[in-house]
């Protein structure tokens, strides 16, 4: 009888002891499926973002793209000589380059080399005016490079020039009353602070026009230029 009820005692134990385990594993599975829906869900929302930056990405470069293709389209429009067709390209892709590195449009960018050099990078002026973009060694120039020979390289000549056009632009954002920037900027490129004149401004605008009319895409800024009286854009 004594032996009988010790059996029992552990049998009891044992069944109460296999319940708890039964209900620890029911509780850690719990918490398990918890944590795996939460990690799904994670991976999930990470797969969202990760396809919306793809999809960012692509448009960023397929915008990048296109305005290399219109970049180039509008320097074969040109009909340069010594311009054959793996030139522009990188001319172009350059352009682009430096033209949204500092939200200019590229244009602008191709206007002013085509005025300055007619795209002849080692185009040196009597006035000291070196490379594509005629930049000045005594103005400019000197304070950038450490020789007169890198500004005829075509990137660093590109990327001062370029630059310059973006401290004109803003300049004349703050210095001008008038509602279209656009001509000032280029007068100020040529001429600094206080430029003699407008008839640097008309030529490249002249040239921005042309180049426009090639383009799939026309900026606002030249179709608020028709507004304007072309031959009155001096500051």
């Amino acid at each position: 009888m004594k032996y009988g009820s010790y059996d029992q005692e552990i049998k009891a134990e044992k069944a109460k002891f296999l319940m708890g385990l039964k209900s620890h594993c029911t509780l850690l599975l719990g918490i398990f499926s918890l944590l795996l829906l939460a990690t799904l869900f994670y991976l999930y929302s990470l797969g969202g973002i990760l396809k919306h930056y793809e999809r960012s990405e692509y448009l960023r470069i397929a915008d990048f793209d296109l305005k290399v293709l219109e970049t180039k389209k509008a320097i074969d429009s040109l009909k340069i000589k010594e311009m054959d067709d793996e030139l522009a390209y990188r001319y172009a892709a350059l352009i682009a380059k430096y033209a949204s590195l500092f939200e200019l449009d590229p244009l602008d960018i191709v206007s002013v080399i085509y005025q300055e050099s007619s795209f002849n990078p080692q185009a040196i002026s009597p006035t000291g005016d070196y490379g594509l973009m005629g930049i000045n060694w005594h103005y400019v120039g000197r304070h950038r490079v450490k020789d007169k020979r890198d500004l005829l390289t075509v990137e660093t000549n590109l990327r001062i020039g370029v630059e310059m056009l973006n401290f004109w632009r803003e300049f004349s954002r703050k210095n001008t009353n008038k509602g279209d920037v656009i001509p000032f900027f280029f007068n100020h490129y040529n001429q600094g602070i206080v430029p003699k004149n407008g008839d640097y401004a008309k030529k490249v605008m002249s040239v921005r026009k042309k180049l426009a009319l090639n383009q799939i895409l026309i900026p606002n800024h030249l179709l608020a230029m028709e507004s304007h009286d072309a031959a009155n854009i001096s500051p």
